[in-house]
């Protein structure tokens, strides 16, 4: 037999483990909801034929080609600073050690700290190109399993997604990006 304290025991713990239940349910998880809603993402796209000049919250400078877009957290408030890219872009960095400057486009992953790039990606083209200007520039590769390639000033990486291979060559800068001038 189960003695009635042990009862009203039972009863008191069940009451106080429904009642946080409850709480959590819908305060707590609802706070964290809500607090999920409020990313706000900025996206910037330019029709064929024109060319914009952006300014990012960090201060770094985008130049975006025609039939290219970006997106970004609208205040670069993480640990990161993250922009996805479609298309093509070329990037003059805002120096900042302790927040990685992150390109994502086609699959492949670009990091700055404080450095000159152009990225051409365009969505249904098989080879994305990194042409570094001037700093350094991380690759995570995803053919290699994701290894990083460390790109140099005057060379640029050409991955081909379709057939899996990649290669690291020197470019002429006015050809890469002269699109930028006119």
């Amino acid at each position: 037999f189960v003695s009635k304290s042990i009862v009203k025991y039972a009863a008191v713990i069940l009451f106080i483990f429904g009642f946080y239940s409850i709480y959590y349910y819908f305060i707590v998880s609802d706070q964290y909801n809500k607090e999920e809603k409020r990313i706000e993402y900025t996206v910037h796209a330019n029709p064929p034929g024109k060319k914009t000049k952006y300014k990012l919250p960090d201060g770094s400078v985008v130049f975006l080609n025609s039939s290219s877009s970006i997106e970004y957290v609208k205040t670069f408030n993480g640990e990161e600073r993250k922009v996805h890219l479609k298309g093509e872009a070329y990037f003059e960095v805002a120096e900042n050690i302790e927040k990685p400057f992150i390109v994502v486009s086609n699959g492949i992953t670009t990091t700055a700290l404080g450095t000159i790039f152009n990225i051409n990606a365009y969505p249904g083209y098989e080879i994305v190109r990194v042409s570094l200007l001037e700093g350094k520039v991380e690759i995570q590769n995803p053919i290699d399993g994701g290894l990083p390639i460390l790109l140099l000033p005057g060379k640029e990486l050409h991955v081909n997604s379709k057939q899996n291979t990649y290669t690291e060559k020197s470019f002429n800068t006015a050809s890469v990006v002269g699109w930028k001038e006119g």
